[in-house]
C-alpha cells in the first residue's frame, strides 16, 4: 500500500494545446501551472512508445499541486490518433471532475471556448444529505469533464469505468486509496449522461489517506 497516495495529475491529450488551454482555464477557471516542452525528441519507453516529444500545460486549481493537475498534452512524435470514449459507459477512463464557482458561468463559456454543454445543471446528493449542482461539458476534443459548482476551481476527481466494481475497488485500494461512499443510481432516462434509454450504475467514491480525492 502507498500510505502517501493521492491523485497528483490527470493527463488529458489534445489536438491543439493552446485552444485546449483556452478551454480548461477560460471555462473551468484552472490556472497555468507549468509548461513541458521538451526540445529534443526524448526516449519513449516510459509511456510505451519508440520516440516522444511533446508541448504541454499543466494546469492547477485554487490550492495549486495540492489540490491536483490537470496535464494538458499535444503530441509531437508521435502525432496524436483516435477520439475519447465515445460514451460514459465505456471502460476504462471516464471523465474529469472539475470543481468551478459558478456553474451557470462555466457552462455560458464552453461553446465559445471551442466546447460543448450537454444541457441543464443537475442536482446530486452526497452522502451527508447535502446537495450540490452538477453538469456536463465536453472539452475540444471531446473529453467529458463533468462540472461541481464549489467553493474554488480544481480538480475534483477522475472518473473510471470499470467491468468488475469489487475487483477495481480491492485494486485502487491496493494503492492506497480508501472507499468513502457509494452512489446506486437508477433513472429512467439516461439523457443526461448522453445514454440511451434507462441507466442502472453504481459508483463508488475513494478518497487517498490525507484526505484527497
Amino acid at each position: 500500500m502507498l500510505d502517501g497516495a493521492r491523485i497528483f495529475h490527470v493527463n488529458v491529450n489534445c489536438l491543439d494545446l493552446a485552444r485546449s488551454r483556452g478551454f480548461y482555464t477560460g471555462c473551468c477557471g484552472l490556472a497555468e501551472g507549468a509548461r513541458t516542452t521538451p526540445e529534443e525528441t526524448q526516449h519513449g519507453a516510459a509511456f510505451g512508445l519508440a520516440r516522444a516529444r511533446w508541448d504541454a500545460w499543466i494546469l492547477v486549481g485554487a490550492r495549486g499541486f495540492d489540490g491536483g493537475a490537470i496535464d494538458l498534452l499535444e503530441w509531437q512524435e508521435p502525432a496524436p490518433v483516435g477520439r475519447p470514449p465515445g460514451s460514459l459507459a465505456e471502460a476504462g477512463f471516464q471523465r474529469v471532475g472539475v470543481r468551478v464557482p459558478d456553474l451557470d458561468a462555466a457552462l455560458g463559456r464552453a461553446a465559445a471556448l471551442g466546447g460543448d454543454a450537454w444541457g441543464e445543471p443537475d442536482v446530486h446528493t452526497l452522502p451527508d444529505g447535502g446537495q450540490v449542482r452538477i453538469a456536463f461539458v465536453s472539452d475540444p476534443d471531446g473529453v467529458a469533464i463533468e462540472l461541481i459548482e464549489g467553493s474554488a476551481d480544481g480538480l475534483a476527481f477522475v472518473g473510471v469505468t470499470c467491468r468488475d466494481l469489487e475487483r477495481s475497488v480491492a485494486f485502487y485500494g491496493s494503492l492506497g486509496f480508501r472507499e468513502l461512499a457509494r452512489f446506486p443510481s437508477n433513472r429512467a432516462d439516461g439523457a443526461h449522461l448522453r445514454i440511451d434509454g434507462s441507466v442502472a450504475m453504481v459508483e463508488v467514491m475513494m478518497g487517498a489517506p490525507g484526505g484527497a480525492r
